[in-house]
């Protein structure tokens, strides 16, 4: 007991056999315990076999389940079946129709199809159902529906299964990825998502063909009257989606109104690919509601066979919006094309801690603008995503970027070489660091994770700002993020610098202000990339 009560306990091979006598134990932590430390002997199939043959059912049936966590399913499914049509105990025969459920092969699933058929035991004929969903292919779920079934757990979980197999023979012949290319044959209404705050900026990048429309601080409203691939356009959303008519519904009728709305969705999926249609359901109100999603599976197929729920191998995310209003429930669906591969930021290829999300980067970069004649440096490069961004909107001068992190400055080329751009890189303080007259000094500060001196930002980013204003070009501009606004703002004024925006924006966890300072508001400014 002392040593199987060890968590660093590790058996060897010739302590299975006395190891698996405690399975019979009538204490079940101490079958538990046993168990634990049999999963860590590597080769346990013989000596739980010649265990199986001289036990008692309690610990025959945990020899099954002790053989299914260890993995051996799959090398064992001949031995496995023969116990689970001969064993003369309902409960092992169950632990053996579990352990089946692993180990795919037309063998299995003529094993379990046999069993199914003879078995009169309930909580046997269950596992056996569950393990057909697992393995079994459409012959099997012609089977499952034929039996007459008076029992409603077992009903529950045959048409789970039933799911299961009709999905898992779809993706067979299903495409994979969404195509690019692909233009509805009629304009459909859609919404962009980005960080609380970027929206405007968002609506700035799409082409007035999109028609679009700012709903929230996160979301642009547009239509969709080209290939797919024009939304990614804007390298500041999120994610885009399609927008599914919102019901208003009672509380009690939320899920019905998601059936129907996935209904309605079809429609927009045959726009975009053929079918079957491939979903995953997500809600915005948290929570698996692993219940109410096969629930709606279910009543989904009903309506149509090309609706298949699966949340493996999906090409849409279904994404369910759930607001009270007047007393009833608000139900919207956003439809986002999850296998649209998207290649906006396929240069980040390495990442540091603290680093910009890159539409956080993308942003500060269409708020700086473009010069032809642009001397741009980042003082916090990090992997170097704004200076990427910046060099992706037009053309430039030179890219400079520093950071007292090597480990930064190794991401940072790594990303620029992926990128196709030259970036100079350099070991330097942002506080002393000199790159000599700059035009433009973009860069998301990382708040002292990569400054390791004074804690206090206030200092920090009043000796930065009073720093970078002295390197700045007669019409020279600085793009950041600021977590201190009001204080920075100040600062800024009393440099004789002026601030051209400010927007607040939600940085993920905390808020901070994407601030654009000038020289003077007189000034030349830059033409925004678009």
């Amino acid at each position: 007991m002392r040593a199987i009560s060890d968590p660093g306990y590790t058996p060897k091979r010739r302590d299975a056999k006395e190891l698996l006598t405690l399975l019979d134990e009538k204490d079940e932590s101490i079958a538990q315990l046993a168990e634990k430390a049999l999963l860590r002997v590597d080769d346990l199939d013989d000596a739980a076999k010649d265990a199986f043959s001289t036990a008692a059912p309690r610990a025959r049936g945990r020899i099954c389940r002790l053989l299914a966590k260890h993995g051996a399913a799959p090398r064992l499914a001949t031995w496995l079946s023969g116990v689970l049509a001969d064993d003369a105990d309902a409960g092992v025969r169950k632990r053996a129709a579990r352990a089946l459920g692993q180990a795919k092969s037309a063998d299995v699933e003529a094993a379990l199809l046999d069993a199914w058929e003879r078995e009169k035991d309930l909580p046997a004929l269950r596992a056996i159902a569950e393990s057909l969903g697992k393995v079994g292919t459409p012959s099997a779920s012609e089977a499952l529906a034929a039996k007459s079934i008076d029992d409603p757990e077992l009903e529950r979980i045959v048409k789970r299964a039933r799911l299961i197999i009709d999905r898992t023979d779809i993706r067979v012949t299903a495409i994979k990825a969404i195509d690019p290319n692909r233009a509805p044959s009629r304009p459909l209404a859609m919404r962009f998502r980005c960080r609380a705050g970027l929206a405007p900026i968002v609506a700035s990048e799409l082409d007035k063909s999109f028609s679009p429309r700012i709903v929230s601080p996160g979301a642009v409203d547009a239509t969709l009257a080209h290939p797919i691939s024009a939304c990614f356009a804007s390298r500041c959303a999120m994610d885009f989606g399609f927008v599914v008519e919102p019901e208003l519904v009672t509380g009690d009728d939320v899920n019905a109104a998601v059936v129907r709305a996935l209904a309605k969705a079809r429609r927009i999926f045959s726009e975009l690919e053929p079918a079957p249609h491939r979903f995953r359901l997500s809600f915005t109100g948290g929570g698996h509601r692993r219940g109410a999603v096969w629930k709606i599976a279910d009543d989904v197929r009903k309506v149509s066979a090309d609706l298949v729920n699966d949340p493996t191998e999906s090409t849409w995310e279904v994404v369910v919006r759930e607001r009270a209003q007047a007393g009833k429930t608000n139900v919207e669906l956003l439809l986002i094309p999850s296998a649209l591969e998207d290649s906006r930021f396929a240069y980040r290829v390495r990442d540091v801690p603290a680093a910009s999300h890159p539409t956080i980067a993308a942003a500060l970069a269409r708020i700086g603008g473009v010069r032809e004649d642009d001397v741009v440096w980042d003082p916090f490069v990090g992997s170097g995503s704004e200076l990427i961004e910046r060099a992706k909107l037009g053309k430039y001068a030179r890219l400079i970027g520093s950071d007292i992190d090597d480990n930064a400055l190794e991401a940072a080329a790594e990303n620029a070489k992926a990128a196709g751009v030259d970036i100079e890189l350099v070991n330097g303080d942002a506080l002393k660091y000199s790159p000599g007259k700059v035009s433009l000094i973009i860069s998301n500060p990382p708040l002292g994770r990569r400054l390791n001196r004074d804690s206090d930002l206030r200092v920090l980013f009043d000796r930065f700002l009073s720093h970078a204003a002295s390197l700045l070009t007669e019409d020279g501009r600085i793009v950041w993020v600021s977590p201190l606004a009001e204080r920075t703002s100040e600062q800024a004024k009393k440099l004789g610098l002026t601030q051209d925006r400010g927007i607040d924006v939600d940085m993920g966890g905390f808020s901070g202000q994407i601030q654009l300072f000038s020289r003077s508001s007189k000034t030349k400014k830059a033409k925004n990339g678009r």
